[in-house]
């Protein structure tokens, strides 16, 4: 017992000095770099932030967690016991989330001192080190956050093992480092979510999509905010060189008459003027199928096959290992998708599922849209999509300003007081969102009461041209008629 206590003290006396010795360093970049950069009004606030984040945010949170470590180990010397530190860690890790920000934008801004040292001597002397552009020992200061979390993990996994499990410290450590695993796995993916986010600012900087109305930083049409699945260079049977981005929704592939790589995002900045042309128009994957799934690992098949359309490409890659990882994102991308639309096009209303019986239907002949608010273009796909529950039906598409659809439509009626029929008219868009252009609510009881009231009788139907709202502008026209079962 005497051994495993030596041994919790070594390690939390390690955690506390490491704290002192990583605030004292964490201070070094203000005291060295910050200050005199903003004192000499060398770069501006703006320039300022983007460079060194919140770092004076997380000096201070760590500096009360050491002070409340401090006590801890002051309280223990002096009632001769091991300190508990669980509760330090339980009450500062919750405000460490100012790590999550800082972590997540520390390689945004290196470029940005990088092009100052060039254009100033004075940011040069500041930063200037052995001959290097920029301070070796600065970048090492500015990781030391993103290393902290990680250590902390180590630590308390190392304190938890020679810590007896009857203690109530047990317990708390355990909860410790389940809160450090929490927290690391909140800045893994916000900076996940970020350097996603930076390559699809890339991509809309350097491939050529103009007048196709599609870009990467941007909602698909159904599959949510496009995502980057995986990315990497081939060639076609001929020899031409591509390079292929694939996504959530689409498949784009490239030429270019640079070397291509599969780094192809950590362009120098002599690269910013790199430009790839489409090879084709961006490829929606429910238009894609592999003409083989099945791997190979011989070092001469290095080919896969795509169905694009109604015709098929052969591509290949340097390696039979990037061969297979091509065909493995693919098939995964292309299931999801298809699954993805097929939940959508076969959701079924609860109410349909369940043992009530419907009371009745309505019939609706959509029958035209006027004065619809739409953008001149000839590349219109206007359809109206009626809904009650999950009963949804949807008419074809019809390029016009003022459609006409005449399409029938048929729900069932499960409560004639409550159960509405949404009218919604869009846009039609392949790579991003469907336009909204206006939208009607049909309350069966007031249909009901309407074709009684016009007709004396049930079935008959009636005409209604409704304006539409949640929008400035806009007309659709229906024709409506509710039985009722006997």
């Amino acid at each position: 017992m005497a051994t495993k206590n030596k041994t919790r003290f070594d390690i939390i006396n390690e955690i506390h000095q490491t704290e002192k010795n990583y605030i004292k360093n964490l201070k070094l970049i203000v005291e060295n770099y910050k200050n005199p950069l903003e004192q000499r009004k060398l770069l501006s606030v703006i320039e300022l932030d983007a460079l060194f984040l919140n770092i004076e945010d997380i000096i201070s949170v760590n500096v009360r967690f050491y002070n409340s470590l401090s006590r801890k180990l002051d309280e223990a010397r002096q009632n001769d016991h091991v300190p508990k530190i669980s509760q330090s860690f339980i009450d500062y890790l919750p405000k460490m989330q100012t790590y999550v920000s800082y972590v997540s934008s520390l390689n945004q801004n290196l470029d940005l001192i990088n092009e100052k040292i060039k254009t100033s001597q004075e940011i040069a002397t500041i930063f200037k080190n052995g001959g290097s552009s920029t301070d070796f020992f600065f970048n090492k200061l500015r990781l030391l956050p993103m290393q902290r979390l990680p250590l902390y993990s180590l630590l308390v996994e190392k304190l938890i093992k020679y810590t007896p499990d009857i203690e109530e410290e047990y317990q708390n450590l355990k909860m410790t480092h389940r809160l450090i695993v929490d927290l690391i796995k909140s800045v893994n993916s916000e900076r996940g979510k970020k350097e996603d986010l930076e390559k699809l600012e890339w991509l809309d900087e350097h491939i050529n999509v103009r007048g196709i109305g599609f870009k990467f930083k941007s909602s698909t049409n159904m599959m949510g905010s496009r995502k980057l699945c995986y990315y990497g260079p081939f060639v076609k049977e001929s020899g031409k060189e591509l390079y292929g981005f694939l996504f959530n929704d689409t498949l784009v592939i490239v030429e270019s008459n640079d070397i291509l790589t599969n780094e192809i995002f950590k362009a120098k900045p002599n690269h910013k003027t790199l430009q790839f042309q489409l090879y084709k128009q961006p490829i929606l994957l429910e238009n894609l199928s592999l003409v083989q799934a099945k791997q190979s690992t011989t070092t001469s098949d290095c080919s896969f096959q795509l169905i694009i359309g109604e015709k098929e490409y052969t591509f290949k890659t340097t390696n039979p290992a990037l061969r297979n990882e091509w065909m493995k994102q693919l098939q995964k991308s292309i299931e999801f998708y298809k699954q993805k639309k097929r939940s959508i096009i076969h959701s079924i209303s609860a109410t349909n599922l369940s043992q009530k019986a419907a009371i009745g239907r309505l019939l609706v002949l959509v029958m035209e849209a006027q004065d619809l608010m739409i953008e001149p273009s000839n590349d219109r796909a206007i359809f109206c999509e009626a809904s009650l529950g999950l009963q949804k039906f949807s008419t074809p598409s019809v390029n016009s300003a003022n459609p006409k659809w005449n399409i029938n439509m048929q729900f069932q009626i499960y409560d004639l007081n409550k159960d509405v029929v949404n009218v919604m008219v869009y846009d039609k868009k392949i790579y991003k969102p469907n336009i909204f252009l206006g939208k009607t609510e049909l309350k069966i009881y007031q249909i009901y009461r309407e074709q009684i009231k016009d007709n004396h009788q049930e079935n008959n139907p009636i005409t209604r041209m409704f304006r539409m709202s949640n929008v400035p502008n806009g007309k659709i026209m229906l024709k409506m008629s509710i039985s009722i079962y006997k």
